[in-house]
């Protein structure tokens, strides 16, 4: 389903995260930060779009940083509740 085509369901996206593996200033971590912004602008105008916004921890992700753990998993879940 597209964002643009949609006139009844809400969507919430969770954006891209960093690798936390990586140093914050690679250039996959720059690129993950225009794509973020991008995002947000792409978003903005759909009423019934929203960008989660979750603050990400390392903490939050398994050892190899790429999903969420039980921990993230609970964090995002009580963000769309809220």
């Amino acid at each position: 389903m597209h964002v643009k085509n949609n006139s009844y369901t809400n969507i919430i996206l969770m954006g891209v995260q960093h690798g936390f593996h990586l140093p914050g200033t690679s250039c996959v971590n720059k690129e993950v930060y225009f794509l973020k912004h991008k995002l947000m602008k792409i978003v903005k105008p759909f009423k019934l779009a929203t960008l989660l916004k979750f603050e990400r921890k390392k903490e939050h992700f398994t050892r190899h940083g790429m999903h969420l753990n039980a921990t993230g998993k609970a964090s995002a879940a009580k963000l769309i509740f809220d």
